[in-house]
């Protein structure tokens, strides 16, 4: 085995000294799949090697990964815990071994074992599916819904912690002299917390240029993001504390357009915010909070209900719904699959809107907030005469929307598990098929979804 190892080490290494710089686009993204896949074969080996020496002696394993592999302390000792999780999972290491999984998948899962149990995430069809399928933020979203429902009193109580650890701090870094902000926050509060922020800095970044300009020569998004937080706390022009910059061809401030949250940008004197008469009431931030009709009725008290964006949360919220709570009827067939609530228009209505959020819960490949969402055709509305209907619309984020009409892909979705991938357009060129922002793997095929019969939907402030 050994000769072995050392055998593939070598032609690994000789493959990388290939020259790769002027490699078809196609054969370039064969060479990083095929990484991926030794990638994850050598992970389930160090696994494999790590749980039968911590199976001999207690933390020899963990030595070997740091005197032997050369990682730090911190990740022996994480790469030991994943492998004594993944040794009571016969699944998921086929599933590594093969190349179906990555070790990120694995981590999140193994993650998910120590909070349940090994056994049962390892016969979960649903998370074995969507691990085999989507990318590690979409599988680590439905993790949190699974533990929600696997133990609802636990998660009721682990709520019921985050909001009582809940804390900022605010201090000078004595070894940079920067002031420092940091906040934590319950899922509930932090979904519209992070609604807000985020809004404003896209209002910034279009200030700034935008897509028709150069936004970063003016701050990148870190700075824009800390920029953000500042103007929204005191109403000032952050960009007026020190030398401005010249305004960015294209921007609303030298266009004229208005701001969307207000009558025009600041003046630029320090005196009031860029973004002109923002306010917190005047974000267009809201809770969008899914649960079975079960959970309302309390025939099913275990079922689902989360707020989209922040995850499961105790059924105990929905006590909380202020009076301006709008609730919304959603009937579904199948694994998530709307019969009603469409009507053929250009743009999506408030109504697909809100049944898209439900369905979809963020976007579709990486699992970005359905706040950060745009409602794509599946059938593009101009190249395929593609309809405004349910079934031809999916939530993608700005990014993902953007690199699929560049790399001229389409968006496909697997009938049977739901999970959605990219495939090349016939008539465009573009890149192969990939699923969850990475190429597709092979389905541990363990089963298929379970049907959702029926939920609602409240628009509104727990």
């Amino acid at each position: 085995m050994l000769a072995g190892l050392a055998g593939a080490q070598r032609l690994v290494a000789m493959a990388s000294q290939l020259p790769l710089v002027d490699a078809d686009a196609e054969v370039l993204a064969q060479v990083v799949a095929a990484g991926g896949r030794l990638r994850s074969a050598v992970e389930a080996l160090l696994l494999t090697a790590t749980a039968a020496m911590e199976a001999g002696r207690a933390g020899s394993g963990r030595a070997a990964l740091r005197n032997e592999a050369r990682m730090s302390a911190r990740s022996a000792a994480r790469k030991a815990a994943v492998s004594e999780e993944i040794a009571q999972m016969p699944n998921v290491a086929r599933g590594l071994a093969n190349g179906a999984l990555t070790i990120e998948h694995v981590e999140v899962l193994a993650d998910t074992a120590r909070r349940s149990s090994p056994e049962v995430v390892d016969a979960t069809p649903d998370l074995l599916e969507t691990a085999a399928k989507a990318s590690p933020d979409v599988l680590r979203r439905d993790a949190r819904a699974f533990l929600a429902q696997h133990d609802p009193a636990r998660a009721e109580g682990e709520f019921i912690r985050q909001r009582r650890e809940r804390s900022a701090a605010l201090f000078i870094d004595d070894e940079t002299g920067m002031g420092v902000l940091n906040a934590r926050f319950d899922p509930v509060t932090f979904a519209l917390v992070r609604q807000a922020v985020e809004n404003y800095n896209d209002a910034l970044w279009r200030r700034d240029g935008g897509r028709d300009g150069t936004p970063d020569a003016v701050r990148d998004n870190r700075q824009r993001l800390a920029d953000s937080v500042f103007e929204m706390l005191t109403g000032r022009d952050a960009l007026a504390i020190g030398q401005r910059p010249a305004p960015a061809t294209g921007s609303a401030a030298s266009s004229g357009e208005p701001s969307p949250y207000g009558d025009g940008v600041g003046t630029g004197d320090g005196g009031c915010r860029s973004v002109g008469r923002w306010a917190p009431s005047q974000a267009p931030n809201q809770l969008v909070i899914v649960a079975d009709i079960g959970v309302i009725d309390g025939t099913a008290p275990d079922g689902r209900c989360e707020i989209l964006g922040a995850g499961p949360v105790p059924t105990s919220i929905l006590k909380s719904l202020s009076p301006d709570t709008r609730i919304t009827g959603a009937l579904f067939a199948g694994p998530g699959q709307p019969l009603w609530l469409g009507r053929s228009r250009r743009y999506a209505s408030a109504a697909q809107e809100l049944v898209i959020a439900v369905r979809d819960r963020g976007c579709v490949l990486c699992g970005k907030p359905m706040h950060r969402c745009e409602y794509h055709h599946i059938d593009e509305w101009f190249a395929d005469e593609g309809k405004t209907d349910i079934d031809n619309l999916a939530a993608l984020c700005n990014d993902c929307h953007n690199s699929l009409h560049k790399a001229g892909e389409r968006l496909s979705q697997e009938s049977a598990a739901g999970h959605w991938s990219t495939q090349k357009r016939r008539d465009r060129p573009g890149s192969s098929a990939r699923t969850g922002g990475r190429r597709v793997a092979t389905s541990l095929g363990v089963g298929s979804s379970s049907p959702q019969s029926g939920g609602a939907a409240g628009r509104g402030p727990p």
